[in-house]
């Protein structure tokens, strides 16, 4: 007999005692006590009185506990069930301490190892366990243990049948018996199966019902007051394991989403481009968020507009570069307010919430929608948006993820912006736009390093305006300037993307065309002398036109440095002058 029994066992004596004899004892030490007969020491006359009130009042709190107790012998569980228990406890509270489960089907299997044990301890035909959805309003059968083929594929029971509204307000474990039992035989099985008795416990967490574990037998013998003591020990221990994976789970979610800041918060400290903070951003969300669809979207210009870059998951419509007004749909609310937004299901009856623009095709499939925008200093730059197609899925919990990892990465590519512009300043002609003289010696040493190494060939161009001196003295260094910018854009809608074109200096422009050889570059810098040539240039009420020179050199095996390859290129372009300018001279040609 354990310590806690022994001590019910005392109580329950004390409170068994005969209280009209306690009571004629007690009245016989008061009336001495208060009226002594002849004692006439008062110290012992307060001493008897004190004591008597003493033991008096611990026989009232006696009295007290041991009626706390019930009244009934609570029955010792049988040996086997108690052994049964105490095994499956510490399998229990090893895999709550030890185990950590991998997916929710390897959960899943444990809780079926429960539900084994219970089977064979009660001789049970079917053992299930079901947890309540509150979304649905039913309890779903999440697992059992039984005949597969006697049991029906979905099981699960709603509160407009009789058995059910009875589980519903379940609080208590209760033996179902006859007519009920006939009731749970539909919901739960396929056929009849002449199952006898049934017996239901429910399972709480903080409080409230969160499922039941059912119990059915076939055998001529009923479910009774002890199998109900059993149980609910077993109840119990389910609802500890149910518990603790909650917990290893919610700390499991937790330790991902510190590392994932750790990480974006190490990676996004060193000056990245705009693409690999993207990237980066991405891995990130597919680590914490369960998704179908993520989409990053940024404001494109001053119009209003946004335009998606990237996309993974889920394609739709709205592909990359789709571009959507900030006016419309979640995502340009987002943008707007600069404020994130979370929608439980996109589905709302028969209407459906708009993610890009009012006029987009209802999209059963996509529920759940969580999107943040991606600001510094109250300046929105876009919006990440996560979706899945399982409605109800996200909460506020994820929301405030989402704004946080939008806030890292809203400081990130600010600091790329300032470290481009910084870039630009550094590489980038001030007035023009294009390459400057830096920038172009850099991308020289390169390219000739790169025809070295892989045996190539490429050209060398070098443009000079014709008499822009007399033209800036004529005309003025506000229209000479716009006389250069126009050049410099006519060069560049002239040439490849993979070409090469900066401001030498002055009125002097290099182009280097990648893997191009002499005859190839003579027509390219034909086209570009002519698109020139036929420029008309409007500023402040004028119109001007101007005219180029220029001057080829090509790199062979036969130039051995930058410089020479600059100086071959350069005295071409002075014979085209001396040849009469707007022309092209190659330097084979000298």
């Amino acid at each position: 007999m354990n310590k806690s029994k022994k001590k019910y066992f005392i109580l329950k004596r004390v409170s068994n005692i005969d209280d009209r004899l306690a009571l004629f004892i007690f009245t016989l030490l008061a009336f001495y006590g208060f009226f002594p007969f002849g004692i006439e020491n008062r110290f012992l006359i307060g001493t008897l009185r004190i004591l008597i009130i003493i033991i008096f009042s611990v026989f009232i709190l006696l009295r007290s506990k041991g009626e706390e107790i019930p009244e009934k012998d609570e029955k010792e569980l049988p040996e086997k069930v108690e052994k049964d228990i105490e095994i499956i406890q510490k399998f229990a509270d090893h895999y709550c301490r030890e185990k950590k489960f991998d997916t929710e089907k390897e959960f899943e299997n444990y809780i079926k190892r429960i539900l084994k044990v219970i089977q064979e301890s009660f001789s049970a035909n079917s053992v299930l366990l079901g947890l309540f959805d509150q979304e649905k309003n039913e309890l779903v059968i999440k697992t059992y243990v039984g005949r597969n083929d006697s049991l029906k594929s979905e099981l699960y029971f709603s509160p407009n049948e009789d058995f059910s509204n009875i589980i519903f307000e379940c609080e208590k474990t209760i033996i179902f018996q006859e007519e009920k039992v006939k009731e749970y035989e539909k919901i739960v099985y396929k056929s009849e199966e002449n199952i006898v008795s049934v017996l239901v416990t429910p399972i709480f967490i903080s409080g409230e019902v969160i499922g039941c574990i059912f119990l059915d037998r076939k055998v001529k013998k009923d479910f009774d007051e002890n199998d109900k003591n059993i149980i609910e020990s077993y109840a119990d221990i389910i609802t500890s394991t149910i518990l603790n994976y909650n917990n290893i789970y919610e700390y499991e979610n937790s330790l991902s989403l510190f590392s994932a800041f750790y990480e974006i918060s190490k990676k996004l400290n060193s000056n990245l481009g705009f693409d690999e903070i993207i990237d980066i951003l991405i891995d990130i969300l597919k680590k914490i968020f369960n998704y179908d669809r993520i989409s990053i979207s940024f404001i494109e210009d001053e119009s209003g507009n946004a335009i998606i870059k990237k996309v993974v998951g889920q394609t739709d419509e709205f592909v990359e570069n789709y571009k959507f007004s900030i006016e419309e749909g979640l995502n340009g609310w987002v943008i707007r307010k600069n404020k994130s937004i979370l929608v439980s299901d996109l589905e709302k009856g028969d209407y459906f919430i708009p993610r890009y623009t009012i006029k987009e095709k209802s999209n059963h499939e996509l529920r759940s929608f969580v999107a943040a925008p991606i600001s510094y200093h109250n300046r929105c730059l876009g919006v990440i948006s996560v979706e899945s197609r399982k409605p109800n899925l996200y909460t506020d919990r994820h929301e405030k993820i989402l704004s946080l990892l939008a806030n890292n990465i809203g400081i990130a590519l600010d600091r790329s912006m300032i470290y481009n512009q910084l870039e630009n300043l550094a590489t980038t002609d001030g007035l023009t736009g294009v390459n400057n003289y830096r920038h172009f010696r850099k991308k020289l040493a390169e390219e000739i390093e790169r025809a070295k190494r892989y045996n190539l060939k490429f050209s060398l161009l070098m443009l000079d305006i014709d008499h822009f001196k007399d033209f800036n003295d004529r005309y003025g260094h506000l229209v000479g300037d716009n006389i250069l910018k126009n050049i410099a854009d006519t060069i560049k809608t002239s040439i490849r993307s993979i070409d090469f074109v900066a401001r030498y200096g002055g009125e002097e422009f290099a182009i280097i065309l990648i893997e191009t050889v002499m005859d190839e570059a003579y027509l390219s810098a034909e086209r570009i002398r002519r698109n020139i040539e036929k420029l008309r240039i409007s500023y402040q009420g004028g119109t001007y036109s101007v005219t180029v020179s220029i001057g080829i050199s090509e790199y062979s095996t036969g130039v051995k440095s930058e410089d020479e390859l600059v100086a071959q290129a350069d005295k071409a372009l002075y014979q085209a002058k001396a040849e009469g300018r707007n022309r092209v001279v190659t330097y084979e040609k000298l």
